[in-house]
């Protein structure tokens, strides 16, 4: 008799052994077969089976409404050697993280957040300078006062982050090039992190990927803080004035009251970002000492482990129904949607292939998850993580066999393998890091890469200064492509280079009044609902080749409407075509079980290799309320009972088969047992 989740996870595990091992078999014993790294990734650890048609490299995935397809499973990009080793270990600029030290971080970011927009209020207030005010309006005839509160202090944060955190990646960036600093962990300790933290940020050569350096160490942060301050403020002046006076702007601008009040503001941010890092030290070194006092590794891996449970509920203005899984720790909780649940699974899966068990595999995606929640939840502006709808992409495959991102997410991404701004957080999850570090001269027959870049004038002029320095390199023979899809602000720096460039063969422009077309949200994981978005502006599709690529991809019109189609096309109102039975338009996928009682009864379990639940226990300072308790077990017992029946039919022979009477009376002998041992834990 079977008693117990540990008996049973047993059976289930020595079960999906033997299936490997009888498929071992069958290939041949004592034979060397030569398998494909797409064949190679179904004999890993996995936390789900890989699907059928992975490595149909043309295989494209037209998205079908809501219940359509997120991502492209079926695709197989293999770069290798396409990077450096520098490349692959987190482009030698980022140290590695851990959820210790992304919650520590996020603590400190958030308090700085605080108190920047705090100290950003009183510094504007009218009734803090009104002496100022009064001699400004006597020079303008404007309430310089009342623009000043209507500034948009998170606006001027979002944009002075993103611009400082370009900046300061291409200085570290190279720096460490010039010092041929070595390659950094894939994971380390708290400890291990915290040294090369302290080290690296002084040294120049490493960078915190969401705290801001103090200003003392970039000069150039003042300047960008006082330029985006001026840009609000300018956008304020002429709503007040309905675009008059702009002499008095200018002078205004220009005068010793505004550049002291900018003084004031920069000297504010300067201090918290002080502040902020001292924080973050200070706590990770506390947090470092604690975990070296617990010398039970087993206790500290099951406390650092994230929580996970799962949830499902009917929409409240459709029959839709609305699933999502939660993952926990240290009092932080992050939601994401089954669909991309499911995907990030099978990312992780396929890029991480050294797990020595199940129970590893399971607890390093877990961890990985919620620092990869964690850090992408902390970004200003969803609208810089927007992507493309996969129909555009399925275009892009269908007619230049491209299938590789410039610039993605582990959460948005179209394929396995893609460039991202953190390759700390993204690399388990297929990343090859940054784009500006890639390594596109080690592909011997070229390609096509689609390139959404963060919508900022000084980061397009970086990217077109790459793009259009590579492909014009006569010394590359190999066809290279490159798919900008950016706004079309034909002032801005970055849109004229793109335009003028010499590599640009052809400019698609698309009109937000005349040609409406969709973007996917940049928070879509996070969405129960509609993932798209109509664009609120005009956009502008560059095509950039070299001369090998202008034979090998020549632009037709029949591509150009095509792709106009595509990008018109909101996914979310096209009828879907899809089962129930089959809602993603391929093979089922077994989600990953979880110590959720609910859970247990929601996922079906399939052929999984093993599962790990973790014993849910009560305290006397959080005593379990005795209804939910025996209304979970009650359900636990119905899930127990039903994996075990399916078990026992799937591994019986005609040697063992046991009457229908003799199995129900195991079965409610085991379901008795099993309430008996769950109730004497609590």
């Amino acid at each position: 008799m079977i008693r117990g989740e540990k008996e049973l996870l047993f059976v289930m595990d020595e079960m999906t052994r033997g299936d490997k091992k009888q498929s071992t078999k069958e290939n041949g014993e004592g034979e060397n077969v030569t398998k494909c790294p797409a064949q190679l990734i179904f004999d890993n650890i996995r936390l789900v089976p890989e699907i059928e048609g992975y490595g149909d490299s043309s295989r494209s995935c037209p998205e079908n409404g809501k219940a359509g397809n997120i991502w492209n499973p079926y695709v197989s990009v293999c770069f290798k050697d396409v990077s450096s080793s520098q490349n692959i270990q987190g482009d030698g600029y980022m140290p590695p993280t851990c959820t210790v030290v992304e919650v520590a971080r996020r603590r400190a970011y958030e308090n700085f957040k605080k108190k920047f927009y705090a100290a950003f209020k009183w510094i504007v207030d009218i009734s803090q300078s009104q002496k100022l005010d009064k001699e400004e309006k006597e020079k303008t005839n404007v309430a310089m006062g009342t623009i000043w509160k209507e500034l948009p202090s998170h606006s001027i944060l979002e944009r002075f982050y993103f611009a400082f955190k370009v900046e300061e990646t291409f200085r570290v960036m190279q720096i460490a090039k010039e010092k041929a600093r070595g390659a950094l962990p894939m994971r380390a300790d708290v400890a291990q992190i915290t040294r090369l933290l302290a080290q690296g940020i002084d040294e120049g050569v490493l960078i915190d990927p969401i705290l801001l350096t103090p200003f003392q160490k970039y000069k150039v942060s003042c300047g960008l803080l006082k330029r985006e301050i001026v840009f609000q403020f300018t956008r304020e002046w002429k709503r007040a004035t309905k675009g008059k006076d702009s002499d008095d702007l200018s002078t205004y601008i220009s005068s010793r009251l505004f550049q002291k009040r900018c003084s004031k503001i920069v000297n504010v941010m300067n201090d918290l970002c002080v502040e902020a890092e001292s924080n973050l030290m200070h706590d990770l070194k506390k947090r470092a000492s604690e975990i070296s006092l617990n010398s039970d590794n087993k206790k500290r891996n099951k406390k650092c482990t994230p929580k996970l449970t799962f949830q499902s509920h009917k929409a409240t203005d459709s029959d839709d129904i609305i699933e999502y899984y939660t993952l926990t720790f240290s009092g932080l909780s992050f939601r994401v949607g089954k669909a991309h649940f499911e995907k990030l699974q099978r990312l992780f899966d396929r890029h991480n292939t050294n797990s020595t068990s199940i129970e590893e595999h399971q607890h390093l995606f877990l961890c990985d998850l919620f620092v990869l929640l964690a850090r992408y939840d902390l970004l200003e502006g969803a609208g810089l993580q927007s992507s493309l709808s996969g129909n555009v992409f399925d275009v892009l495959l269908k007619h230049f066999n491209c299938n590789f991102e410039c610039f993605a997410s582990p959460f948005n991404c179209r394929y396995e393998r893609f460039c991202s701004a953190f390759p700390d957080t993204d690399r388990p999850f297929g990343s090859l890091g940054s784009f500006f570090n890639f390594n596109f001269e080690a592909l011997p027959h070229g390609g096509c890469f689609q390139a959404n870049p963060p919508f900022t004038s000084d980061f397009l002029l970086k990217m077109c200064e790459r793009m259009e320095h590579f492909l014009t390199n006569t010394s590359i023979t190999a066809p290279f492509m490159f798919v900008v899809f950016v706004p079309a602000w034909q002032d801005s720096q970055g849109w004229k280079a793109l335009a003028t460039c010499s590599s640009m063969v052809h400019h698609l422009f698309l009109s937000q009044k005349d040609d409406p077309h969709y973007y996917c949200e940049g928070t879509q994981y996070r969405r129960m609902k509609s993932r798209y978005r109509i664009a609120s502006f005009d956009t502008s599709v560059f095509f950039m080749q070299n001369m090998s690529a202008k034979e090998r991809w020549p632009i037709s019109e029949n591509i150009i409407q095509e792709l106009k189609t595509a990008f018109q096309t909101n996914p979310d109102n096209v009828i879907s075509t899809i089962s129930k039975e089959n809602p993603h338009g391929y093979k089922k996928e077994v989600a990953f079980k979880t110590n959720s009682r609910q859970l247990a009864n929601k996922i079906e379990i399939g052929n999984i290799q093993s599962f790990q639940k973790r014993k849910h226990k009560g305290t006397a300072a959080t005593p379990l309320k005795r209804k939910k308790t025996k209304k979970k077990f009650a359900d636990d017992d119905q899930s127990q009972m039903a994996i075990l029946s399916s078990l026992v039919g799937a591994s019986a022979s005609p040697s063992t088969t046991v009457h229908q009477t003799e199995k129900d009376e195991k079965m409610k002998d085991f379901s008795s047992n099993a309430f008996a041992q769950g109730a004497s834990r609590r």
